[in-house]
Order: structure tokens, then sequence, then C-alpha cells
């Protein structure tokens, strides 16, 4: 069920509709908004639809040459192109760069400088709108999980863990990040492994800015948040080790709590 991004639906139904639909849409948005719920229903009123179980460079090959004899409209969705090496992305290039009649190429990222510059300029770029909170509602009516989490793939996710658990782990971690040492950081994410890494970001964030609000320090309080922030842009290109870069993170949260 695809909630709210009504802008592009009826964009993208008024394209389809005039037959000017972009040979190759690229989708972008945050874990969980529902890209790939838009990409399937664009796909679904295009025809029929290809999805690839991997995405190595010779699936792409085979996509491609499928392309190549199609007497209908076949709409080829790649879910989650973050993960599409250098090489499978440009043996995609030979359909970005020569498109068929009857194919239309649906790519699912979190960024669009996830996918190779040479990729982007022969596709059309979408970004996916934000969820407003009545729109959300429509999945729970917790107001922690509705204060904290802003797309529908978290707030399901949210909904199947002990959110004041995580709530409870995450508060004492910003109480005590200052009296921790470095080496015991690897101790905090033992006890943060069995949540969602854009889960606890989430609810990092909330948090610290709670905080901010009645923070004696506010500075320092600030720039916590910024580093935050920063890892958080970082953990969405999908080829780096995610637990060192929140071991990492966690140790210039400890930096900036003791003022370095």
């Amino acid at each position: 069920m695809l909630i709210g991004q009504t802008r592009l639906k009826e964009h993208f139904i008024d394209l389809i509709s005039k037959d000017s639909l972009p040979k190759l849409i690229i989708l972008t948005g945050e874990e969980g908004q529902g890209k790939y719920t838009l990409a399937r229903y664009i796909a679904d009123k295009v025809g029929d639809i290809y999805e690839p179980k991997q995405l190595k460079v010779n699936d792409i090959r085979l996509m491609v040459e499928d392309a190549q004899s199609l007497s209908k409209r076949r709409v080829y969705l790649l879910r989650d192109a973050d993960e599409m090496t250098a090489q499978a992305q440009n043996a995609l290039l030979k359909f970005a760069e020569e498109p068929t009649r009857n194919a239309y190429i649906i790519l699912t990222v979190q960024h669009e400088n996830n996918v190779l510059p040479t990729i982007r300029s022969r596709g059309q770029i979408y970004q996916l709108d934000p969820y407003t909170k009545e729109e959300l509602r429509q999945f729970t009516e917790d107001e922690l999980i509705l204060k904290i989490f802003n797309t529908p793939g978290q707030i399901k996710r949210a909904m199947q863990i002990d959110i004041r658990k995580l709530e409870n782990v995450v508060s004492k971690v910003i109480d005590n990040i200052s009296k921790i040492s470095a080496a015991n950081v690897f101790n905090i994410i033992n006890h943060l492994d069995e949540f969602d890494l854009d889960l606890v970001i989430s609810m990092l964030l909330y948090m610290y800015e709670n905080k901010l609000r009645d923070s004696a320090e506010p500075l320092k309080t600030l720039e916590q948040i910024k580093v935050i922030y920063k890892y958080k842009a970082q953990f969405k290109n999908k080829s780096i080790n995610k637990r060192n870069a929140l071991e990492v993170m966690l140790i210039e949260l400890r930096e900036k709590a003791i003022g370095g």
C-alpha cells in the first residue's frame, strides 16, 4: 500500500498517459520512505515487470540483452541500486545510452550520489516527498514512534521492536558517553546491535535534540548533533562497514562530550 506521495503519483500517471515516461528513472529517498513501493506503483501502470534477484554485472547484462527484443512494454526494477558495483553500473550504460522502444528502468537509491555520474546524467531523478504526521498515523498511534520516525518503513520496523528498550539504551549512552573509555565503546555497540542502525540514529537525534532544549552546555550538545548528522549521511553509502562507522561516531560523540 502506497501512502502519500500524491504529487509524484499524479506526475507519473500524467507522464504515462502522454506516453512520455522517462526511459531511466532514479527514485531517491531515506531508507523505508517507500521508494520500492512507488517504483512498483509506476511499473504496474506501464506493463510487465522484470526484477533481477541480484544486481551483479552478469544479471545486468542479461537484463540489457532481454531489453533488446521486446514486443510490449516492460519495466526493469532495480531495487537498492546503491549496492551495484561500478562494473554492474557500467553494464547498465548500454541501455542508458541506447534505450529500446518498449523498455524502462527504475532504480531506487538512498542518494543519487550512490549512482555513477554517467548513469545520473542519462536518467531523471525524483526525490520522494516527506510524509505528514496524518499520513504516518495510518500505520500507528504510538506517539513516541510518531515523534521519532518519519518514514513508513521505519515505523513498521519500530513497531516490531521494544521501542522503550531502545529509548532506554540510547538514553544511557547519552548520559554516560563522556564517562566511557574509548576502549569500551565496542561494548556499547553490542547493546545496540539488536536494533537496525537507522532506528538507532533516529533515536539518538531525537534524544539529543530534546537534550539541547534543556542543556547546560548547548554548544557541546549541538556539536554532538552535528556529528550524528555527519554519520547519518555516510550511512547512506551501503559500501561502508556500518558497525565500524558507528564505533567511530560514538568515539567522536565522546570527544565532543568531554570537550575534545
